[in-house]
């Protein structure tokens, strides 16, 4: 029988701290999900539990692809819960805890550490994380801040997307002559022409972007039977 290694996700979400931490681990999970993973998240609350099945498609809802363990502890006090943790992992074959949350501190991230592997995306650089792996998608990071951490990975290349979102890459040559055009945007609802000049650029530049990816309509088969004939 084939084994599937096991992720656990301790994040939560709720009016005070909104969903941002739920729906980048939802990301994460799917992606480890299609990686052959096991994914089950483990939450606060009940408040926190609530949102996240929201956010899973009918079909994770059938298939029960990503199950919630509630904590009932307080999600604000991360500490308090290192002895419940502890359990939880020592009782399951665990090969990573992620773990997504502003109240998560040195201590905790240590102490888990010592039972497995333990990622931690970071966004704050509030303190050095004595981590196995720190993920820190900010554009500019310094990689040096980070020294108790087995392994880093900086830059927006290691954004969680959600699956209609992709990052791409662009570069533009040098300018030897300003441009103007004009371009639509929409504006409340309306559309405005308005007008853009850029200046000379006497070095070419490079950066990356956030673009929303678009599904291809398909024509149906009578449809195009209809066309062809």
């Amino acid at each position: 029988m084939e084994s599937h290694p096991l992720v656990y996700i301790r994040t939560d979400g709720n009016e005070t701290i909104a969903t941002g931490h739920l729906m980048r681990c939802l990301s994460i999970a799917r992606a480890l999900k299609k990686r052959g993973a096991a994914v089950a998240f483990l939450v606060s609350d009940d408040t926190s539990a609530s949102i996240l099945q929201k956010m899973y498609s009918p079909d994770e809802i059938a298939d029960h692809s990503f199950p919630i363990l509630e904590l009932r502890t307080d999600y604000r006090s991360l500490d308090r819960e290192i002895q419940t943790m502890q359990g939880i992992l020592s009782s399951h074959n665990v090969a990573c805890l992620l773990v997504d949350s502003y109240f998560a501190t040195p201590e905790y991230l240590d102490i888990l550490r010592q039972i497995c592997k333990v990622a931690y995306l970071d966004d704050l650089q509030a303190f050095d994380c004595p981590a196995s792996l720190v993920i820190n998608y900010d554009f500019c990071v310094d990689e040096s801040f980070y020294t108790k951490a087995d392994c880093v990975l900086t830059g927006c290349a290691y954004t969680p997307l959600r699956e209609q979102l992709s990052l791409i890459h662009i570069s533009e040559p040098t300018r030897l002559g300003m441009i103007s055009y004009a371009v639509f945007c929409l504006k409340k609802k309306k559309l405005t022409l308005i007008h853009i000049s850029e200046p000379t650029r006497r070095t070419p530049i490079s950066y990356d972007v956030f673009c929303l990816k678009t599904k291809k309509k398909k024509k149906n088969r009578e449809e195009i039977e209809r066309l062809d004939g």
